[in-house]
């Protein structure tokens, strides 16, 4: 599964399309959130992906 399959980067938000992500303070269900709750997101991704999403932002 591909970081665009499970989250979209749109303005300052962040669509999570995967079922649910594991985070530091709980389970993310599929939704619209801010950007910065991205840092806490620990999604099945390589850790390749998930920085270059991070610096995206």
């Amino acid at each position: 599964m591909s970081k665009r399959e499970l989250l979209t980067i749109e303005h300052n938000r962040i669509v999570l399309t995967a079922g649910r992500c594991s985070t530091q303070s709980g389970v993310l269900h599929r939704g619209v959130y801010q950007s910065n709750i991205l840092k806490h997101i620990a999604c099945k991704i390589p850790i390749e992906e998930y920085s270059a999403i991070l610096h995206s932002i």
